[in-house]
């Protein structure tokens, strides 16, 4: 079977380490843009340093899953991000 998620947007909760970092490398080689975030600048950097490996728009940044303030701005970076033009 066969699946295209070229320019496709998937938002991955836990992309920055284990089983989610495993499904965003493997969306990301389908070309998929892969959105994550961590509270840990090291699994951050980690993150970013192995998607850069495609060509996508992937966007890994810092924010706090428990934190409804930081959910919102992530949401909102992300909305201004990949606006549909």
């Amino acid at each position: 079977m066969k699946f295209n998620f070229n320019k496709k947007n998937v938002f991955i909760s836990g992309g920055t380490h284990g089983i989610g970092l495993g499904c965003a490398v493997a969306l990301a080689s389908l070309g998929a843009n892969i959105i994550t975030f961590s509270r840990d600048q090291k699994k951050i950097k980690h993150t970013k340093k192995i998607l850069s490996k495609f060509k996508n728009q992937n966007y890994v940044t810092e924010g706090d899953a428990l934190k409804e303030d930081s959910l919102n701005q992530i949401a909102n970076e992300v909305l201004k991000k990949y606006k549909k033009r």
